[in-house]
């Protein structure tokens, strides 16, 4: 009775490794995996780290769920978007960009502004925290 019991535990477990393995490889329906360079930046006014690869989840930043205008352009004219964008509960907002371009990145909240360059080559860094805002000259 116990070779049975022990043989149909290692058949579920079998089974259940299976399904496990289908539901990670396997994509959702209506879901696409993203693709291209991705990138984690955490613009600041005057708290920032040193960091190279974002760890989501590790990093907090400065500016915690608050809303940037933004400018981005890739440094070939391939990307050019504008907008705002709102940072995560720690800090960061997150991109998917085209890789293997050279960014330059602007961020305007509350009368501050900020640029900054970075790249997305395989091995660049996905974590920026060096676009300091600071107040520009009165208008």
């Amino acid at each position: 009775m116990s070779d049975r019991l022990l043989r149909a535990g290692l058949v579920a477990g079998a089974l259940a490794v299976g399904l496990i393995l289908l539901l990670v490889l396997a994509p959702l329906p209506g879901l696409q995996a993203q693709t291209g360079f991705y990138v984690a930046i955490a613009p600041y006014i005057s708290q920032t780290h040193p960091c190279t690869y974002h760890v989501k989840g590790s990093c907090q930043a400065e500016l915690k769920a608050v809303t940037f205008r933004y400018w981005l352009r890739s440094t070939d004219g391939a990307v050019s978007r504008t907008g705002t964008v709102r940072t995560g509960s720690d800090g960061f907002l997150e991109w998917w960009l085209p890789p293997n371009k050279r960014y330059v990145a602007t961020f305007e909240y509350e009368g501050r502004r900020g640029t900054g360059t970075f790249s997305s080559f395989p091995k660049d860094p996905t974590c920026i925290t060096t676009i300091q805002l600071q107040r520009g000259p009165a208008r």
